[in-house]
């Protein structure tokens, strides 16, 4: 930090976090430094159990600076249970959520990745790990997700079986690889041999836009990801899946995604199956009517507040006033 300070002199540092060792550590130099610091908050999507564990970790760090900004009032819920002053906690939105009002930052189907087909009906899955969403929240919990991942994956295939040359399902990670497979994705693999040759099953790193794969594909299909809020934005129809007893046991206490409203819910391997079906047989005549819109609207709203295409400019406003 003195190193930097010595060519170029920071009037104020921003921050994507507060509440990673790295960042904690960062900040109080920071703070022993007396330079400005705004923490633009980047996880909005908070549920209920991350709500109840995460403030007594933050509780006692005495950590200071000018100004947060957080995606929904559920987010800065969390910062001010955790001792923050409500009056340095500013609802801004989600930075991301202006890349749906302007269209100069999408990209077409050909830029994105070079294998995807105009021409076949495109399912956009987002891959989870076994404890991904739960991460220490739960305890002692030694169930895990791979249960549902490996019905998952076996629904896969068998509508790669059924679809052969109808279909691409893009089977998309994010940056965290590790965090998003589990010892399953090697039976996916071994057992898609040919649909992988043919690029029926493609698999998508974290270097992809999840948005402009949204944008592009027909349908979107998914678990505990804030990536279902993102597809919300669109008229296109979204497949939630969750069963299973961990899934039953602890429904409650994570993101409240099961809303028949805005997404069709599978609740077993079967519905998944009858659902992706029925998408792929009767794609030309779903569409989403006027009340599941307004729904999907309000969703978006209570986890990306104030997404009016303007949030990059209000939080560039908001540093410009703190300098």
């Amino acid at each position: 930090n003195n190193l930097i300070n010595s060519f170029v002199k920071i009037d104020l540092v921003i921050m994507p976090k507060c509440n990673d060792d790295w960042t904690i550590d960062y900040i109080k130099v920071l703070n022993e430094s007396n330079i400005k610091l705004i923490i633009d908050d980047r996880e909005g999507t908070i549920t209920n159990q991350r709500l109840k564990i995460v403030p007594k970790k933050l509780k006692d760090l005495e950590l200071k600076f000018d100004l947060m900004t957080t995606h929904n009032s559920i987010h800065k819920s969390l910062f001010v249970r955790s001792g923050f002053l409500s009056s340095k906690i500013k609802v801004n939105g989600a930075t991301q959520s202006d890349y749906w009002s302007n269209s100069t930052y999408w990209k077409n189907l050909n830029e994105i990745d070079k294998n995807l087909s105009e021409n076949l009906l495109k399912i956009l899955f987002f891959s989870f790990g076994k404890r991904t969403y739960m991460n220490f929240y739960y305890g002692e919990e030694k169930r895990t997700w791979l249960p549902l991942i490996k019905d998952v994956n076996d629904v896969l295939i068998d509508i790669l079986d059924k679809f052969y040359g109808k279909i691409q399902i893009l089977y998309k990670f994010s940056g965290k690889l590790k965090r998003d497979t589990s010892e399953d994705i090697y039976r996916l693999i071994n057992n898609s041999q040919k649909y992988i040759k043919n690029k029926s099953l493609i698999f998508l790193d974290g270097s992809k836009s999840s948005f402009d794969l949204i944008r592009n594909c027909q349908a979107i299909l998914g678990f505990q990801t804030s990536g279902m809020i993102e597809a919300m934005n669109t008229n296109k129809p979204i497949y939630y899946v969750g069963w299973g007893d961990l899934y039953k046991d602890i429904k409650d206490t994570i993101l409240p995604l099961e809303d028949s409203n805005c997404l069709t819910v599978c609740q077993s391997k079967d519905q998944l199956y009858d659902s992706l079906c029925n998408l792929i047989n009767n794609y030309e005549n779903i569409t989403l009517q006027n009340d599941q819109k307004y729904s999907r609207a309000k969703f978006v709203e209570k986890y990306f507040t104030k997404s009016n295409g303007l949030v990059s400019d209000r939080l560039a406003n908001i540093i410009y006033e703190r300098i």
